[in-house]
């Protein structure tokens, strides 16, 4: 063997030992396998399931959430843009994840597909993205406390109920899927939130004077009794210097538990509202602050094309309903 065959053996050798070295360091990504059918156009990546804390390789749900936004400013047009087969491949991946909650959702009327479709997305993606950005961490969430929601469609009843842990809509008293927003939010972002899931039982008592329905229900230093004192004495008295003007809407007069319903529902849907009459009002400026407490500066829509027409020292009857002032 001659000088240029052993230098070339070499240089072989070496460049077959760095390539073994290479791939041992760094292996070819394993592909990901999928059984189901998928868009041209959806990307898989690894995210963390903030609910279970699982590694999963499904970005198909954030892909199905994003349609939210969507689904609010085109309402029911957003039909043509789903077929049937889509929809009821969709419901089934969501209701295959957020299985339980899907168990939870009753129906007492025949819903079609599509509204099965958009108003179970509309819950699940509302009761997670509460969750997952509540600054204040407590044992009990949303996911986990709600013990069932009752969608009925009758011409009898209110909007909404909430008892306990349980909720019941009414879609036909609903006008439009953003209403449908409002309201649940209304009912599950801080009815359910407030008594049964931000209780902060540290101390040995239960408050005497902020009660539900005349019955002791908080401990002494429960986070939402600072929101009530700001305005009231009691359950459903309000302080004598108490003004209109300090809270959100008429309907937040009613009683303790209808006033930070209602700011709740301001607080997530329409923030720039409620931090203008913030800036008019110091009563619910330091309500205002409380709830920084509990999701620092998050908020879903801050109904900003409201803004130029709204009047800080007016207030509507309902935050749920279309408006021109809160």
């Amino acid at each position: 063997m001659n000088v240029l065959q052993k230098i070339s053996m070499k240089i072989w050798i070496l460049t077959l030992l760095f390539l073994i070295v290479f791939f041992f360091l760094f292996p070819p990504e394993k592909p990901i396998n999928h059984s189901h059918r998928l868009d041209d156009d959806t990307k898989h990546i690894s995210i963390i399931d903030k609910w279970s804390n699982q590694v999963t390789w499904e970005d198909e749900l954030l892909h199905y959430f994003e349609d939210v936004w969507w689904l609010l400013w085109k309402q029911w047009a957003h039909t043509s843009a789903l077929n049937e087969e889509e929809m009821k491949y969709r419901l089934e991946k969501i209701c295959e994840f957020y299985e339980d909650i899907c168990n939870k959702i009753l129906r007492s009327a025949d819903y079609t597909l599509q509204e099965q479709y958009y108003y179970t997305l509309l819950m699940i993606y509302n009761i997670k993205i509460i969750d997952s950005n509540r600054t204040l961490a407590t044992p009990n969430t949303l996911r986990n406390t709600i013990s069932s929601i009752n969608m009925i469609h009758s011409s009898q009843g209110r909007r909404w109920s909430a008892w306990t842990t349980h909720v019941k809509m009414n879609t036909k008293k609903i006008d439009s899927l953003t209403e449908f927003r409002n309201v649940f939010n209304h009912e599950v972002g801080w009815h359910i939130l407030d008594l049964w899931v931000i209780t902060d039982q540290y101390s040995s008592s239960l408050h005497p004077e902020y009660t539900e329905f005349w019955q002791p229900k908080f401990w002494l230093n429960d986070r939402s009794i600072n929101f009530y004192k700001i305005s009231r004495l009691d359950e459903n008295t309000r302080r004598p210097n108490a003004s209109y003007k300090d809270f959100v809407s008429g309907y937040s007069l009613h009683d303790t538990f209808e006033e930070i319903a209602e700011f709740s529902n301001a607080w997530i849907n329409h923030h720039d509202l409620l931090l203008e009459l913030a800036k008019n009002n110091e009563k619910i400026k330091l309500k205002y602050e409380l709830f920084q407490e509990i999701f620092w500066n998050w908020y879903f829509d801050g109904d900003h094309k409201t803004l130029n027409e709204f009047d800080p020292n007016e207030r509507v009857f309902d935050s749920t309903k279309p408006r021109k002032n809160m």
